[in-house]
């Protein structure tokens, strides 16, 4: 906590400030607006947020729940576990599963790190699919497995 009770996290170009009053945060807006803006940058008002403690908080992808949890929130882990799924289950080409099985390991290494429980979760959701179907072809069922078993 800053001298004046504001905390700074930057990431990249993302900047997120915190405080425990919103008042806090919108008198210093004014003050950070003008520093940004005179070393020649600009202020993305699009990505500009003043959020309360009931709203989702989202800071460079992390999603940090009402109890201080971090995640990549339900929307995207929908959607890691439908790739997952099609992965699994819908034929494709050879390359468009290599590319598939390389995007879901990119996200299932970086929930990993975040939350594990979360990743557990998706990481057995795959391995009871494999198990529940008759995969085509063994290969394709040995490579999937051993992508999962990266992560249990």
């Amino acid at each position: 906590m800053g001298a004046r009770n504001i905390v700074y996290t930057r990431y990249a170009d993302d900047m997120t400030f915190s405080a425990k009053s919103p008042e806090l945060l919108l008198r210093a807006m004014v003050t950070i607006k003008a520093i940004i803006e005179s070393e020649q940058f600009t202020v993305n008002e699009k990505k500009t947020r003043l959020l309360g403690p009931r709203q989702q908080q989202k800071v460079t992808g992390i999603v940090i729940s009402n109890d201080k949890q971090l995640g990549i929130g339900k929307k995207q882990k929908k959607v890691l576990r439908a790739a997952i799924y099609n992965l699994i289950m819908k034929p494709m080409g050879k390359n468009e599963r290599q590319q598939k099985m390389l995007w879901i390991l990119g996200w299932l290494s970086y929930l990993k790190s975040i939350d594990k429980h979360s990743c557990n979760e998706l990481t057995v959701y795959g391995k009871r699919l494999l198990t529940s179907i008759q995969v085509n072809t063994p290969q394709r069922s040995k490579i999937i497995k051993n992508m999962l078993a990266r992560f249990v």
